[in-house]
């Protein structure tokens, strides 16, 4: 399970236009995401990403195990963890650890969108009708 090649793929990411101006404004993200596909010896490819780029070039040749765990980059060890995982014919969180939970709700964070009390009180029924347990709003909200 040796990687024989790393390729890389510049994506431009657009937000949500009704969230788009709050995304941009925080430091923390960006609309550009880079993938990694990384190909193993034994032809299974896994699959990782990160926010910039970064050269994984001389991790060709190392052995996918010894990277799942330790100083390897997020990115490379997501796509080995992926990669590993499909050759063994389990699921990455076998090769983690005991499984934390069978299923993860959907989230999405908007930064801190100023909504009024009226809105914010007027959209809660709505929300509510979509099965959601919990809503968090940000300042000027509820």
């Amino acid at each position: 399970m040796k990687i024989a090649a790393i390729r890389n793929y510049s994506l431009q990411m657009s937000f949500i236009p009704s969230v788009a101006a709050n995304m941009r404004r925080a430091t923390t993200h960006t609309e550009r995401m880079t993938v990694y596909r990384v190909e193993l010896d034994n032809g299974i490819v896994g699959w990782g990403d990160s926010h910039g780029a970064v050269d994984l070039s001389e991790h060709v040749g190392r052995h996918a195990m010894e990277l799942l765990h330790g100083t390897a980059p997020d990115m490379l060890r997501m796509a080995c963890f992926d990669a590993v995982g499909k050759t063994l014919e389990v699921p990455a969180h076998v090769l983690m650890g005991e499984q934390q939970r069978p299923r993860i709700p959907f989230a999405y964070w908007t930064i801190d969108c100023r909504l009024t009390f009226s809105h914010s009180r007027s959209a809660m029924p709505r929300i509510w009708a979509t099965g959601r347990t919990s809503t968090r709003f940000g300042p000027g909200g509820i």
